[in-house]
């Protein structure tokens, strides 16, 4: 009687260690299925992200050769103003306009903007 007692208590514990098992493996095959969905969007997302850093590389680039460009049109028209008075100007050197110049400095062109002006960058 007492073998057949503990018989049945392992038996019972026993099924139920299968049942606890077969629900881990029910939930691995659902992982199983979610990861196999998702792994196509991850490689997805990857070649978007190439793509992107691919363009935002080439952007920085042509930011970085219109500086440059603007630097030297800038240091041209700095070496232009240093040329002295009596070398002739490619237009009339007679009809120079003289500036004059007001105390008062010219109004600004609206209301400064303030950091609180700026939409907020949080993402929701």
């Amino acid at each position: 009687v007492m073998h057949k007692r503990n018989a049945q208590k392992l038996t019972e514990h026993l099924m139920e260690k299968v049942e606890e098992l077969r629900r881990q493996l029910a939930d691995s095959r659902e992982a199983v299925k979610t990861l196999a969905q998702v792994s196509p969007l991850m490689e997805s997302l990857k070649e978007e992200q190439a793509a992107f850093d691919a363009a935002f590389s080439e952007m920085e680039l042509e930011a970085k050769a219109a500086s440059k460009q603007q630097s030297k049109v800038a240091n041209r028209g700095r070496l232009n103003s240093l040329q002295p008075l009596s070398q002739p100007r490619a237009h009339s050197p007679s009809k120079r306009v003289q500036i004059s110049q007001s105390s008062d400095p010219a109004p600004a062109a609206g209301p400064a903007i303030t950091k609180k002006d700026w939409p907020s960058t949080k993402v929701t």
